[in-house]
């Protein structure tokens, strides 16, 4: 990491979770970085799944009913992606 630049384009020393930052990489260009791209240590990985377990609040449902195999679109931050629901583990239904 060649820099950190805060949203008045200043140099910083460090981010926190939420600041508006600008990273300047090297050996990367604008074009090569991605929205949703996830910055980790080269001998540190980040991980990934292919099952999410979750709680949902349903704010608006298009469609009647909500079942085991059922596709949905899902968004969380950057993530936009069909989702297929496997197990229903409990269901509160309310007016």
């Amino acid at each position: 990491m060649l820099s950190i630049e805060n949203f008045k384009d200043e140099q910083v020393k460090l981010a926190r979770p939420g600041d508006a930052v600008k990273v300047k990489l090297s050996h990367l260009t604008e074009d090569m970085i991605n929205k949703g791209d996830v910055l980790c240590p080269r001998e540190n990985h980040m991980f990934s799944s292919q099952v999410l377990l979750a709680e949902v609040d349903l704010l608006e449902l298009r469609i009647p009913v909500l079942t085991k195999g059922s596709t949905y679109m899902m968004h969380v931050h950057t993530f936009a992606d069909l989702i297929t629901i496997q197990v229903i583990e409990w269901a509160v239904e309310t007016d």
